[in-house]
């Protein structure tokens, strides 16, 4: 901002005048100038306006305004005093009354640059950034030559997404003055907009340089490494913005964030929590901190942390659906629906929301309900492989085999690296005897999903149901063999019965007893049928769809080999 307009100096009253007197001491001295009728109107019109200046000095706005007026009165002509009642009133609230004023001042002196660059100021504060453009560049015709006019140049070139304006106008600042700070802080910003992050950070390290005790500059460069996926750095940047300021909450919460991208959930945790304790208000923290609950697999304490979220924010539509999410893993279904539900009415044009409802749909048996949901995700973002995939999985659970394979087909052209999709139309074509389609099928899904053996499992069965040799026993050195599905490996691999494997396979957790009594029972069917044993697979077959959760691939196989299979 430039300076007020200078004043002359008074040979009788120096106080008056005095720049580096103090603000009360000039008042006084000023006083005495304005209540001595023998001075001329124009030295008292000067007066008035200095007083202002030190009024203003006070944060007396309303005083100093009040001075010019009068100033203006005693000097109708005077481009002082309407300059400085325009900064006045714009640092008083009074923005129109400001521009009026910057446009008299012109008017009375269209040489002066500090009125243009002024004026420039407030219309980019009110969002007119072409006119405070213009008013910029004509402060700089007039001889402005500061760093600060191009700097604030830079700014409106900014707001109206002139991104390569700005930066060359940011880039003459930095050359003007290179140690004030915020030139390098909102080029660095600029550059981030722009997605340059290295040349952000760049600045962000000159920010530093310059002024080493700004913990926002260490924050903000730890954003953008994490941005970058360097989360070491990011987290050395957060301990620094830490020790500068222990008090401040996001500080701890973005570091949670850094640890919770590098897995370190309990460390994420410790930090959420640490932001939590100092502001019990942030519905962020207890949602990211509910995040990394359910990393670790605790959907209590997860639930229990959105709940947060939502009793801080009634309308955050993510924390309805990430709670939903973890009542879904728990079979919770009811409560499940009733929390896509209001996610969905918060944010109706959101896809996701409906892919997971349709999920519970289908969980539930009620297949409508979920195509319809599927059918919404889908036209809301048509490009989204997982909704055709999500759809595949209802066609196939009604039996309607021709439908799922065309949305199979589509999902997987929209994203082929969706391994699921590749599981779902191998299992369709493994029973409508396709062994060798199937097996292609089963090979890509185990390509991309090397850490998950049942891909592997039914491309061992596929192979040998089509004469070839199976490679199962390679897949089990990524397995362990202390974990199920390993003891339905060993009876695929003839080294154990069907017997062991259930008793092996037992778990307290009733979804998952009855899932691995499910995929025991049905790799043993397929076993029974590579024998020849068509009458005992179809009774295991039919053990494993009853036993299978309805939305497992495993129980929609057994159903699938019951349907093409029979007799």
């Amino acid at each position: 901002m430039p300076a007020a307009a200078a004043i002359q100096e008074y040979d009788d009253h120096p106080a008056c005048d005095g720049k580096t007197i103090d603000p009360a001491r000039r008042i006084a001295a000023c006083t005495q100038i304005i209540e001595d009728r023998s001075e001329p109107s124009s030295n008292r019109s000067i007066a008035h306006v200095i007083r202002g200046n030190a009024f203003g000095a006070q944060g007396n706005y309303f005083l100093a305004i009040d001075d010019y007026n009068q100033a203006i009165e005693l000097n109708p002509t005077s481009p002082n005093a309407y300059y400085n009642r325009a900064i006045t009133s714009a640092r008083a609230g009074q923005p129109d009354r400001a521009l009026a004023d910057y446009d008299k001042t012109i008017e009375l002196n269209p040489k002066g640059a500090d009125a243009f660059y002024a004026r420039g100021i407030l219309l980019d504060d009110l969002g007119r950034s072409g006119r405070a453009i213009a008013d910029f560049d004509k402060a700089i015709d007039l001889g402005e030559a500061g760093a600060g006019v191009y700097l604030n140049r830079g700014v409106s070139w900014r707001h109206k997404a002139r991104y390569d304006l700005a930066i060359a106008d940011f880039d003459k600042a930095a050359s003007l003055d290179q140690n004030d700070p915020l030139t390098f802080e909102i080029r660095a910003v600029t550059r981030f907009d722009m997605g340059d992050y290295d040349q952000a950070i760049a600045d962000w390290d000159r920010v530093i340089a310059i002024d080493p005790k700004r913990p926002g500059a260490y924050a903000t460069r730890a954003m953008i490494c994490s941005r970058k996926g360097d989360y070491d750095r990011a987290i050395a940047d957060d301990d620094q913005a830490i020790s500068l300021e222990p008090g401040k909450a996001s500080n701890y919460y973005d570091r949670g964030l850094a640890w919770k991208n590098k897995k370190d959930y309990d460390r994420a945790i410790a930090d959420y929590s640490k932001a939590i304790d100092l502001d019990p208000k942030e519905a962020d923290a207890y949602n990211s901190r509910g995040i990394a609950w359910v990393q670790k697999g605790d959907d209590d304490h997860a639930i229990a942390d959105f709940g947060k979220t939502i009793a801080i924010e009634a309308n955050s539509p993510g924390a309805f659906a990430n709670r939903g999410n973890a009542w879904f893993r728990k079979a919770d279904n009811e409560h499940a629906i009733a929390d896509f539900d209001q996610a969905i009415a918060l944010k109706p044009d959101y896809a996701a929301n409906y892919r997971r409802r349709a999920a519970l749909w289908r969980r539930t048996g009620e297949y409508e309900r979920a195509i319809a949901d599927y059918d919404r995700a889908i036209g809301l973002d048509p490009k989204n492989a997982r909704s055709y995939d999500g759809r595949a999985l209802v066609w196939f659970s009604e039996g309607k085999y021709a439908r799922a394979v065309a949305d199979y087909d589509k999902a997987i052209g929209l994203d082929p690296k969706l391994a699921y999709a590749y599981l779902g139309r191998g299992i369709i074509s493994f029973y409508s005897g396709a062994p060798g389609k199937a097996a292609a099928d089963f090979r890509q899904a185990a390509a991309l999903t090397q850490d998950n053996v049942y891909p592997a499992i039914w491309l061992d069965l596929a192979e040998r149901l089509g004469g070839d040799a199976g490679h199962l026993r390679e897949a089990t050195a990524k397995l362990d063999m202390k974990k199920w599905p390993a003891p339905a490996v060993r009876m695929l691999l003839g080294e154990a019965s069907l017997a062991q494997a259930l008793a092996v396979g037992t778990d307290p957790d009733p979804r998952k007893d009855s899932g691995n009594r499910c995929e025991a029972n049905l790799f043993a069917a397929e076993l029974a049928r590579l024998q020849g044993q068509g009458d005992a697979a179809m009774q295991l077959y039919g053990t494993a769809a009853r036993d299978c959760p309805g939305d497992d691939y495993e129980g929609l196989a057994a159903k699938a080999a019951l349907h093409e299979l029979a007799p």
